[in-house]
């Protein structure tokens, strides 16, 4: 431990900003992925001086933050004149996201030859079956192995 607090390593603070602006990258690329025009660039805290045209900021938590009434997650965003909140909060546009792309059944696939699947549930079912029919036992996610 002495070897930690004096040596070259990072300051639990630094650690925590760098986590807070991952954090952040990572809420810029799913609210670009809705609203492409806009930016996110931090938290909603000191309102900027110059704002520029569809720059965003994250909302902590409830309160009343640049003349508006604002909920944990939700998203202001300039417009040029002013600020609004986009029409969703970050974390139902994750979840939305979350279901298009990871939803097994909505995700097409160009199957192999011999395998009619036209999307991932299918494949991995056909393949499933498969395995299970040449007596082949697929582990479960618990302890021990089941056949599907």
């Amino acid at each position: 431990m002495k070897k930690i607090l004096e040596g070259p390593s990072r300051r639990v603070g630094s650690i925590f900003q760098e986590v807070d602006t991952n954090f952040i990258e990572v809420c810029n690329s799913i609210l670009r992925i809705a609203f492409p025009e806009c930016t996110l660039k931090g938290y909603a805290e000191t309102e900027p001086a110059e704002p520029t045209l569809f720059d965003s900021y994250l909302v902590r938590e409830d309160a009343t933050l640049w003349e508006t009434e604002v909920q944990k997650d939700q998203v202001l965003s300039w417009d040029g004149v002013e600020w609004l909140l986009i029409p969703f909060k970050i974390t139902e546009i994750n979840e939305a996201l979350q279901f298009l792309y990871f939803d097994a059944e909505r995700i097409a696939v160009t199957s192999i030859q011999g395998m009619d699947a036209v999307n991932v549930q299918s494949a991995l079912e056909i393949l499933t079956a498969a395995l299970i029919g040449a007596g082949i036992t697929i582990p479960s996610s618990g302890s021990g192995s089941a056949s599907i």
